[in-house]
């Protein structure tokens, strides 16, 4: 019931596999390092959009691949039963999004996988009382993160490698099991 506009098939094909070892340094000390490798093949074949504002049959087709070793660690201490300290240095990967990476004129942006280095410490600890909790710290160091561009600034696309950027922030989780048949749990 009326008029197709716009008509694509987007397909993606990701590949991973991962080794990862924990090692106990002693009773309460463990070390947990990782590696894992990452391939994405996406493409996009566009069959039906607007030419000068009327739909029309077009056969646009672009693809392309991202692959990375993605490095990562953990350390985890437990000085008492009730406490664990921890601290994980990994690395972030996110291939771009097929509608992204490809314009509907079948030219690849060339996107760059998006890259950081994530780090995070934090504690974890139960009390007698039922009460859990969980307070950590996050840093996201991006090498490459992709963003909108600034039309405004003279972009012909819509989306570009913006380079670097930095997060960082604290978590904070808190639950209770103190009565029984209620549960609560507060995050932020």
């Amino acid at each position: 019931s009326g008029i197709i506009r716009e008509d694509e098939v987007r397909d993606g094909r990701g590949l991973s596999g991962f080794v990862q070892n924990r090692i106990y340094l002693n009773a309460r000390l463990t070390l947990t390092p990782g590696l894992r490798i990452e391939r994405y093949d996406y493409s996009r074949h566009i069959l039906r959009q607007p030419v000068g504002g009327v739909p029309s049959d077009v056969d646009i087709r672009k693809g392309d691949m991202v692959s990375k070793a993605i490095p990562g660690a953990g350390l985890a201490w437990q000085p008492r039963e009730s406490l664990t300290l921890f601290a994980g240095v990994h690395r972030g990967f996110a291939p771009p999004r097929v509608k992204d990476a490809i314009t509907r004129s079948g030219v690849s942006l060339e996107l760059d996988a998006e890259l950081s280095w994530n780090y995070e410490a934090g504690a974890r600890w139960r009390l007698p009382s039922g009460m859990r909790g969980e307070a950590t710290y996050f840093r996201t160091n991006f090498q490459n993160q992709i963003i909108p561009a600034a039309q405004s600034g003279g972009a012909t696309t819509t989306l570009i490698n913006g380079g670097e950027t930095l997060h960082e922030g604290a978590e904070l989780a808190l639950a209770s099991g103190a009565w029984r048949g209620f549960h609560s749990e507060v995050r932020y």
